[in-house]
C-alpha cells in the first residue's frame, strides 16, 4: 500500500476546487447566493398569491353573505302585513283598534352598533336601521272556529281544521296576535295567553277578549262565533348586534333576525343569526301614495331614513301615530365585511351616513382594514298596494 500523504496543497482564488467540475471558490459563492436569492423571491410570490387567495376568498364570503341577508330581508318585507294590517289605527276592516297600534312595517335607527367599540376615529358614521315588520311568519295557515266561550277569550277549532301537534305549538305561541276574521268581515286582533293542541283551543288575554257584535255596531261575533276564520301573525325585526356567543371576535357584527311581542319588546331565545360580518343595514328611496281616491295612485319619493324616521317617531316609526300604510316602494342595502383585515388596503372612513363604506377597520392596531360588498334592491310592499289603506 502506497502510504498516506496530506495534499497540502491550497486553493488560490480563480482557481477551481477539486472535484468541482471547474468552478472557482468565486463562482460557487455567487451561485449559493443567487440560489438564496431565488429562493427568498420564490417564498415572497408564494407569501403574496396565499395571502392574495386568502383575502380573495374571505371577499366571496363576504358577498355571499351579503346575498343571503338581502335575499331573507328582501322576501320578509315583501311579505310584510300578507293576512294582517298594514296599520290598524287607519286599517276600516280592523273594527276594534289594538293598544298599542299595529304596524305592517316599522324603522329605527339603532346607532353605533357596527363600530365595535373602536376609537372616535374608526367606522365613523355607521348608524344600521332596524325593521320590524307585521306578519304571518311562522304559518301561513287559516283555522276555523268552532264556537266561543261565552267569555270571548277561548276559541275552539274544529277538529277537521285542528292542525298536527307540532304545527299547532309552533304557531299559537302565547304572546302573538290572533287575527279573526268576522262574520261581516271585520278584523280583530286579540293576544294569545295560552294554547293547548289536546283540547284544540287557543286561550286569549281577558283585555282582548272577543266581544259579541251588538246591532248596529257589528264590531265582533254573532252567535257562538262558528264558521270565522282565524290565523296567527305576529312581529320579527331584522337588526344588526355584536356577537355576544363565547370566543366571538371582539368586532365582531351579525344580521339577526327576532320575534317581537306586541309591544315591540324581543322576545327571549327568539333570535337567529342570518348573515355574520354584517357591518350596516340601510334603508332609504321611500316611495308612498298620497291619493286619497284609492283610483289614482300619486307617488312620492322620500329619498333618506331620516325624512320618515327619528327614532322611534316619523311615518315609519314605531310611535302610536306612524302611518305607514301608504308605503310602496322602499330600496335596502345591506353591508358585509370580510373577516380579516387586508394589510395593502389603506383604512379610510365613511365620509357620511349614506356614503359607501369603502373599508372597515376591525383592529386600530394592526396595518390595513378589511374590505367590504355591498348589495342593494328594491322591493315592493304588496299587500300595502293591494289593501291600500288611507
Amino acid at each position: 500500500m502506497w502510504p498516506f500523504r496530506r495534499d497540502s496543497r491550497r486553493v488560490r482564488p480563480g482557481r477551481a476546487l477539486p472535484g468541482s467540475a471547474g468552478l472557482t471558490l468565486v463562482e460557487i459563492l455567487v451561485s449559493m447566493a443567487l440560489a438564496v436569492i431565488l429562493l427568498g423571491s420564490i417564498y415572497y410570490v408564494y407569501a403574496l398569491s396565499s395571502a392574495s387567495y386568502r383575502m380573495a376568498g374571505q371577499q366571496l364570503r363576504a358577498m355571499d353573505q351579503a346575498r343571503f341577508a338581502m335575499e331573507q330581508i328582501r322576501r320578509d318585507v315583501a311579505a310584510a302585513a300578507f293576512m294582517a294590517t298594514p296599520a290598524s289605527t287607519s286599517d276600516p276592516n280592523v273594527c276594534r283598534k289594538p293598544s298599542p297600534p299595529l304596524h305592517g312595517i316599522a324603522l329605527q335607527q339603532v346607532g353605533d352598533v357596527a363600530n365595535g367599540g373602536l376609537g372616535a376615529n374608526d367606522n365613523q358614521n355607521i348608524s344600521p336601521t332596524a325593521v320590524t315588520l307585521l306578519g304571518a311568519w311562522w304559518n301561513t295557515g287559516i283555522y276555523v272556529v268552532d264556537h266561543i266561550d261565552g267569555l270571548g277569550t277561548q276559541v275552539f277549532l274544529r277538529t277537521d281544521s285542528l292542525p298536527p301537534r307540532a304545527e299547532f305549538d309552533a304557531t299559537f305561541v302565547p304572546g302573538r296576535f290572533l287575527r279573526v276574521v268576522t262574520q261581516d268581515q271585520f278584523e280583530l286582533y286579540p293576544i294569545i295567553a295560552a294554547a293547548d293542541h289536546g283540547t284544540g283551543i287557543p286561550t286569549l288575554t281577558p283585555g282582548t277578549a272577543l266581544p259579541v257584535a251588538v246591532p248596529p255596531d257589528s264590531c265582533g261575533y254573532y252567535g257562538d262565533g262558528n264558521g270565522m276564520e282565524i290565523n296567527v301573525v305576529g312581529y320579527v325585526r331584522y337588526r344588526i348586534v355584536r356577537d355576544s356567543r363565547a370566543g366571538a371576535p371582539a368586532a365582531k357584527t351579525d344580521l339577526v333576525r327576532e320575534e317581537m311581542d306586541n309591544r315591540f319588546q324581543p322576545v327571549r331565545g327568539s333570535m337567529l343569526v342570518i348573515a355574520e360580518h354584517v357591518i350596516d343595514l340601510q334603508f332609504y328611496d321611500f316611495v308612498f301614495d298620497s291619493d286619497t281616491s284609492r283610483r289614482d295612485p300619486n307617488l312620492a319619493v322620500t329619498p333618506l331614513v331620516t325624512g320618515v324616521v327619528n327614532g322611534s317617531t316619523g311615518i315609519l316609526g314605531t310611535n302610536d301615530d306612524a302611518t305607514p300604510q301608504r308605503l310602496r316602494y322602499l330600496t335596502a342595502k345591506v353591508t358585509t365585511r370580510t373577516e380579516e383585515e387586508d394589510q395593502g388596503l389603506r383604512f379610510a372612513p365613511r365620509q357620511n351616513l349614506f356614503a359607501p363604506i369603502d373599508s372597515y377597520q376591525v383592529d386600530p392596531i394592526m396595518e390595513g382594514a378589511a374590505r367590504t360588498a355591498s348589495l342593494a334592491t328594491r322591493i315592493g310592499l304588496r299587500s300595502f298596494a293591494v289593501r291600500n289603506v288611507l
